[in-house]
């Protein structure tokens, strides 16, 4: 319903397009990400969404939490975020071998908590997400940081991994030519692309 209030850990690509997929329902969304230099780059996304991106949040009881994030302490704490009955949806794996205190999940228990878990797509969610991309053509553009070649890649991917950028269009065919750095807006040719892409 839309009384709901959603906790969404991790502002990475799936974060946001998940908050973006609430907010456009009219849920109430919180984003929590610890990377404070991603915070500041995806402030403008955030704002056209009515949301907001913190470092850390106090509040709980959320209706809704999902985990767009491999932190296992993420995954940890989003567990104390719920209120009772509420949803904790285990949308990505978390890092293998961590530990996680029984007095932890316990409270899955003592919520009364429902846990669901979400991995891959079907050619459904595919047909279903074309028609949301599409009326959101705007925010998805934002998620862009450059367009690049594939011999640029290589290059690209510590920061990648390092979790410092969210999406780069890899142009193989080099029909664009790379016309800004990766820390500023989305260019010209990345809209092009974007809007190539959503009417194939």
């Amino acid at each position: 319903s839309r009384d709901q209030r959603i906790l969404i850990f991790g502002a990475g690509t799936m974060g946001l397009i998940t908050a973006l997929f609430a907010s456009a329902r009219g849920l109430r969304v919180d984003l929590l990400e610890k990377n404070e230099s991603k915070i500041k780059r995806i402030k403008p996304f955030v704002e056209t969404i009515d949301s907001t991106c913190t470092k850390e949040i106090h509040a709980g009881e959320y209706d809704i939490v999902i985990n767009c994030c491999g932190d296992f302490i993420a995954f940890a704490q989003a567990i104390t975020k719920l209120d009772k009955a509420g949803q904790l949806s285990f949308f990505s794996g978390i890092s293998k071998n961590e530990s996680l205190e029984t007095n932890l999940l316990n409270l899955l228990h003592y919520k009364e908590t429902v846990l669901t878990g979400v991995y891959g797509m079907t050619r459904g969610h595919i047909r279903n997400a074309i028609p949301f991309i599409e009326s959101c053509k705007h925010q998805f553009r934002q998620l862009i940081q450059d367009v690049v070649s594939l011999e640029q890649v290589p290059g690209l991917m510590p920061r990648i991994l390092a979790g410092e950028h969210l999406k780069f269009v890899i142009d193989l065919q080099q029909q664009f030519q790379k016309v800004h750095s990766a820390d500023s807006a989305p260019p010209h040719s990345a809209e092009v692309i974007v809007d190539a892409a959503l009417s194939t």
